[in-house]
C-alpha cells in the first residue's frame, strides 16, 4: 500500500469479474486474511466511486469494513474466487444520512 494518501491504492489480488449481484464486481484472486487493507481512497476525493468500476458491490452480509475514511479491509478471512462486498450504510460521514 503506498504511504501516500493523494492516490487511490488496490489490494493487488484484486481482479473485476462478473457477479451475480449487478453487472461486474470485485473479486478476490487469492486467500485473504482478516483485517487485509483492499482498497484506500485517495485523500482528494470523498467519493467511492473515484475508483471507477472496481468498487465493492453492496450487500448486508459484507465481507469488507471501513477502517477510516478512506481504507477499506476485510472483516473475516476471505477465500480466494470471492467477491468483496460493502454494506453501503456504512460508507457514509454524513451524520443527517
Amino acid at each position: 500500500m503506498p504511504e501516500s494518501t493523494q492516490e487511490a491504492w488496490r489490494h493487488p489480488a484484486l481482479e473485476l469479474r462478473a457477479s451475480e449481484i449487478a453487472g461486474r464486481g470485485l473479486f478476490t484472486a487469492a486467500d485473504l486474511a482478516a483485517h487485509t487493507v483492499v482498497l484506500r481512497l485517495a485523500e482528494s476525493t470523498d467519493r467511492v466511486d473515484a475508483l471507477g468500476p472496481g468498487f465493492p458491490n453492496h450487500g448486508c452480509d459484507s465481507c469488507l469494513g471501513w477502517v477510516d475514511e478512506l481504507t477499506l479491509s476485510t472483516m473475516t478471512e476471505v477465500r480466494a474466487g470471492s467477491e468483496l462486498i460493502v454494506d453501503y450504510a456504512m460508507s457514509t460521514t454524513d451524520p443527517a444520512w
